[in-house]
């Protein structure tokens, strides 16, 4: 089919970017602004553009980012309304809040602070373990080349190198090395 353009509303674009960069972390705005200014990256892009057209303007690639940036957010309100508190995790594995903080410290579980809570992503937890808790997430962590946001969401979402699974599911499945493999290959896609 054709691809029609579609009329853009310069003040609500304005709009919606103010919105975002207002909640966006100050020292992340100005590493952006840093990378767009400097002349490494547009010479670098620029040698690139024969093999992969031309570059994205740096307005388009301001836009991309930040409405990454706002996924990442909505990823985050979402993980933190099925994540487990500290007692919460403590309770499902029949341990003590102290063990949990204990686990989180040597990596065998991931957390992130939200509203002035410790969280848990629940991907970590299931019943069908002997431990109550899926192996192998301090092995992918220390390889994942994001933060706890970005590794739940990629836990949770089938991929193809993986026969389908979800990476939670593969861990759960006991195939530690092949997700691991898969991070490290960089085989995100689903």
């Amino acid at each position: 089919g054709v691809a029609m353009a579609r009329e853009v509303d310069p003040a609500a674009v304005a709009d919606r970017v103010r919105d975002v960069v207002a909640e966006w972390p100050p020292e992340e705005l100005a590493h952006l602004l840093e990378e767009l200014a400097d002349p490494a990256v547009a010479d670098s892009t620029a040698a690139r553009s024969e093999l992969f057209g031309p570059p994205p303007s740096p307005a388009d690639v301001v836009v991309a980012t930040l409405r990454n940036t706002a996924r990442l957010w909505e990823r985050r309100g979402l993980l933190a309304e099925t994540a487990l508190t500290r007692a919460k995790a403590a309770e499902r594995l029949g341990v003590s809040p102290n063990q949990i903080t204990n686990l989180i410290s040597d990596g065998h579980l991931v957390a992130f602070d939200h509203a002035g809570a410790r969280l848990l992503p629940a991907w970590q937890f299931h019943a069908d373990s002997s431990s109550g808790r899926v192996d192998g997430v301090r092995e992918v962590a220390a390889v994942f080349p994001g933060g706890v946001v970005s590794l739940s969401a990629w836990a949770t979402t089938r991929n193809a190198a993986l026969g389908g699974r979800t990476p939670a599911q593969a861990l759960l499945d006991g195939d530690v090395d092949r997700v691991v493999a898969v991070v490290e290959h960089g085989t995100f896609g689903a």
